[in-house]
């Protein structure tokens, strides 16, 4: 069986589930961005592997989480052998607090909503240094300072996370 969760947004994190047993299962869990046209997750999209497989050898209670942060709006859950239940479908977030001293109004709600849109990407993207996407390129781009820096300083009052790309490249 298959369940698929929902978020309102994109959330970029930590993916946990908690899986129940009498025995011995094997649990995947996919996510995505986006669903496809059959409103199913497409974990292979863009040449990836959102993909994570648990095997319990061993019934019981089991608070299972991902070891590395990602990305998506929407978790599918699979239990491919054995019998299980599966609750507490959660990401627990990582991202950057620092933005969250930006405000923006406008008369314009269609104004307001990019606003918001904006200060999530950077939030997901900048916990440390500034990335292109928290699941597929993790790393820093020498370009990308010159479009972000003059957001960054808008979005948190302080250059640190330009500040911190440029020690990174210096090293």
């Amino acid at each position: 069986e298959q369940a698929i969760y929902a978020g309102s947004i994109d959330e970029s994190g930590f993916i946990g589930v908690t899986v129940r047993s009498d025995g011995p299962c094997r649990v995947i869990v996919t996510f995505d961005e986006l669903l496809d046209e059959s409103g199913d997750i497409n974990f292979r999209r863009l040449g990836c592997g959102d993909i994570l497989e648990w095997k319990l050898e061993k019934g019981g209670t089991h608070a299972l989480e991902s070891f590395e942060p990602y990305a998506g709006k929407y978790v599918g859950v699979m239990v491919m052998e054995g019998a299980a239940e599966v609750t507490d479908v959660a990401v627990r977030t990582y991202k950057s607090p620092a933005a969250d001293r930006a405000s923006f109004k406008a008369s314009d709600p269609a104004l307001e909503k990019i606003f918001l849109a904006a200060r999530e990407s950077f939030r997901a993207n900048a916990v440390d240094s500034l990335t292109d996407c928290p699941i597929r390129e993790r790393s820093c781009w020498t370009g990308d300072t010159f479009f972000t820096g003059r957001g960054a300083g808008w979005l948190t009052g302080e250059p640190s996370s330009e500040r911190l790309f440029l020690e990174n490249f210096l090293m």
